[in-house]
């Protein structure tokens, strides 16, 4: 991999820029390539920062600034710091990736690779989502309660929790989920099967509760 090009010798558009660093990340291509910048659109090409072994971030840790770029070759464990609020934007993790109850955490990587299981349960205010995910085990992402949507680009092979996920609407057409679906009470064991019952409640929750059907009010207008 020497050249990444759009059509006519152009800047990669800025959705490609993730799916390429994505193809670096995987076949370890990090220090003998680098992606061209396009000066329109923000730097996505950054350093890898590789951590031997465990890491394990907590409380009220002042280092809450994580790097851009993060490999770690063990299992990644930050829970109840309020301090972070930004994942690295590429996240590689050879054990289990535990990110649990940040109520100030903004956003998930944008290029999520996880070898073990992954969490990111009670994280309230994730407003951003991923670009790309790929876990070999179960991704949990109950109570992430801001959290509009899931990439196109998921695998997830073994179970998803989508429980409290309140904005989330469906999960898109592409996504793969080798395991079973949870929300809340509901276990389904596919996409379709998820997006046919949260479209379903959505219908149920359009409802009024004391007068059936719902009316609109004298005053609405349709756009």
């Amino acid at each position: 991999l020497v050249q990444a090009q759009a059509a006519s010798n152009m800047y990669p558009w800025d959705d490609w820029y993730a799916e390429l660093a994505a193809i670096m990340c995987v076949l370890r291509l990090e220090d003998a390539c680098r992606l061209p910048h396009n000066p329109y659109i923000p730097l996505l090409e950054p350093a890898i920062v590789v951590h031997e072994g465990d890491f394990v971030l907590g409380g009220q840790a002042g280092h809450a600034v994580l790097p851009r770029g993060l490999h770690v070759r063990g299992n990644l464990v930050i829970s109840n710091c309020d301090a972070l609020q930004v994942l690295p934007e590429l996240l590689r993790v050879e054990g289990s990736c535990e990110v649990t109850n940040c109520v100030n955490l903004r956003n998930l990587p944008m290029r999520l690779v996880v070898m073990g299981n992954a969490s990111f349960a009670g994280c309230r205010s994730i407003v951003r989502g991923a670009m790309r995910i790929d876990v070999r085990g179960g991704l949990d992402l109950s109570d992430c309660r801001l959290l509009p949507t899931l990439p196109r680009s998921m695998r997830v092979d073994g179970n998803l929790d989508i429980t409290d996920c309140e904005a989330l609407g469906r999960i898109p057409t592409g996504a793969v989920v080798c395991g079973r679906i949870r929300r809340g009470m509901t276990v389904v064991s596919g996409v379709e099967d998820m997006n046919r019952y949260l479209q379903a409640q959505a219908v149920v929750t359009f409802r009024h509760p004391l007068a059936g059907v719902w009316r609109p009010p004298p005053d609405f207008r349709r756009h």
